[in-house]
């Protein structure tokens, strides 16, 4: 899962580096909030999955 995530991300920076300035600037700004928000969920996925490990049954 966490590769998963770290591939996203690096596609999200892509994605958003590959359409800077060739759209308009309402387009841009709405892409930006996009990528912003797709970021916060990235770090808030890693934070999920280490609070996981930290709290995973030694006994299963």
């Amino acid at each position: 899962m966490r590769s998963a995530a770290a591939r996203w991300a690096d596609i999200l920076y892509e994605a958003r580096d590959g359409v800077r300035e060739q759209v308009p600037p309402r387009a841009e700004a709405a892409l930006t909030l996009a990528f912003r928000r797709a970021e916060e969920s990235y770090v808030e996925l890693e934070i999920a999955l280490r609070d996981c490990a930290e709290h995973r049954d030694p006994a299963l």
